[in-house]
């Protein structure tokens, strides 16, 4: 990792006025002094107390990382990586399970109608893991001799895709778009519990918690990517969906780039969120909370 740095910023409300931040991020650099052991990742909240959801997973996943006594165990990064792909990544798999459990006890966060999104890249040894749930998103950008080429190390969890959809049918639930007072239908597909779309209205198919949604098919089930680190690879963006609402991949690329060669990923995430934000503002009063976190390699 030659640099890496993050920022966020709140959005607005309907009114126009500052709200609660729900996003928080998480960054973790040479753990427990391995050099080559590294996680970033984005939570973005959603619901009356979603804020405190993706707050809890940043505790959660630092105490994991720092001290499950698996990990404390090996004594080089190529086996911390042979624990995290044990398995179909087990271990991970079980660190997401346990945590929904535990959120589920907190008493002081209503994660019934609350969750978080979790975008989560680990660089461990030479390879890159990708842990991701809803729609928060990871990208690559790895640079070619002819050109640049952008990838995703993780898929939006929307309701509107099929094996997604599929799933939300099979428990009962329904995916549609809001529908106004013009019968217009419009926005993003959304879970909702009965064809008259009243609750809960989640635009995403996986979040960890949203327990009440959990009963429409809305899982906190991880999917995963693994890349080998390679010289060609330049940088990721992990980001919530503030983000990549109007910026597509190659525009985040494109300003992040800008900043790649003097190595100052702070001023990479600063000018990312600035742009977003900028977008956001000629819109409308309503405005996503943003954050970006960068990682330059």
């Amino acid at each position: 990792i030659r640099d890496c740095d993050a920022t966020t910023l709140a959005g607005k409300n309907e009114y126009g006025e500052t709200k609660t931040n729900q996003d928080s991020y998480l960054m973790l650099t040479k753990i427990n002094n391995f050099t080559n052991f590294n996680v970033f990742a984005v939570f973005d909240g959603h619901g009356p107390e979603g804020h405190l959801v993706s707050q809890f997973l940043v505790k959660y996943f630092t105490d994991f990382f720092k001290n499950d006594f698996q990990i404390l165990k090996c004594k080089a990064e190529p086996e911390i990586f042979n624990l995290f792909l044990y398995n179909d990544y087990k271990i991970l798999r079980d660190a997401v399970k346990n945590c929904k459990e535990e959120l589920s006890k907190e008493e002081n966060i209503d994660s019934q109608s609350s969750g978080s999104t979790l975008c989560m890249v680990i660089q461990i040894y030479k390879k890159i893991i990708c842990m991701n749930i809803g729609d928060s998103r990871a990208i690559i950008l790895i640079s070619e001799i002819i050109r640049d080429e952008i990838k995703n190390l993780s898929i939006d969890h929307k309701p509107n895709l099929k094996k997604e959809q599929e799933r939300i049918k099979k428990y009962g639930g329904f995916v549609e778009q809001c529908v106004y007072e013009d019968g217009v239908a419009d926005g993003p597909f959304r879970v909702w519990d009965s064809p008259e779309l009243i609750k809960p209205g989640l635009a995403i198919s996986r979040s960890v918690g949203d327990f009440d949604a959990s009963k429409l098919g809305v899982i906190a089930e991880p999917e995963f990517c693994l890349k080998s680190v390679k010289k060609e690879m330049n940088f990721i963006v992990v980001a919530s969906d503030g983000i990549w609402e109007f910026l597509e991949n190659k525009n985040v690329a494109n300003i992040v780039k800008k900043f790649y060669e003097n190595g100052n990923a702070k001023e990479a995430s600063d000018e990312l969120v600035k742009k977003s934000r900028e977008i956001w503002d000629k819109q409308g009063k309503e405005v996503d909370d943003i954050t970006a976190v960068v990682i330059f390699l």
